[in-house]
């Protein structure tokens, strides 16, 4: 269970009427036989309830554990809170966050709000998607670490001094 008071609206995930498209604000998941919250953020309140609410159907949520209870009985309730800026969503999940009670319901963040890309704006997406590190890419510096050969001698742990020996 948990508390705000924030403005907003409630459904049932299964529910066939028309949702009202929300843009930013903060989104509450409540698994309903069990309680078990997740909490989210969003400059795309709607598509990303939606994405969610699609990944725990499918059972390829990132919150393991909202896919198994939703394995178990899919029904959820869908909490909207839209807000005017990113600052009013997040004070709001802040608030749902520490009001959950008892504390093992709340499941975790789905903190996921995309922020604008700079790049986009002057038509240069790709500055703003991820790069995939190649073995080639690496500098000498990013290079993985290998542990030395086996020897016989102990090494010594760190802060301590090392015997001299005779």
């Amino acid at each position: 269970m948990f508390e705000t008071k924030a403005e907003g609206s409630s459904y049932s995930s299964t529910s066939t009427r028309a949702v009202k498209e929300v843009d930013k604000g903060c989104f509450v998941l409540e698994h309903v036989s069990t309680g078990k919250v997740i909490v989210g953020v969003s400059d795309h309140v709607t598509d990303e309830v939606n994405q969610n609410l699609n990944q725990l159907y499918g059972e390829t949520h990132k919150n393991k554990h909202m896919n198994e209870v939703c394995k178990r009985d899919p029904e959820l309730r869908v909490h909207v809170y839209p807000t005017k800026t990113a600052a009013a969503a997040e004070k709001i999940a802040k608030e749902i966050k520490g009001s959950v009670e008892p504390a093992y319901l709340f499941l975790g963040d789905n903190l996921t709000r995309k922020k604008p890309c700079p790049a986009k704006a002057k038509s240069k997406p790709a500055q703003c998607e991820p790069q995939p590190t190649t073995k080639s890419s690496r500098t000498k510096s990013e290079s993985p670490k290998t542990l030395p050969e086996s020897t016989s001698k102990p090494i010594a742990k760190s802060g301590t001094k090392k015997k001299a020996s005779k």
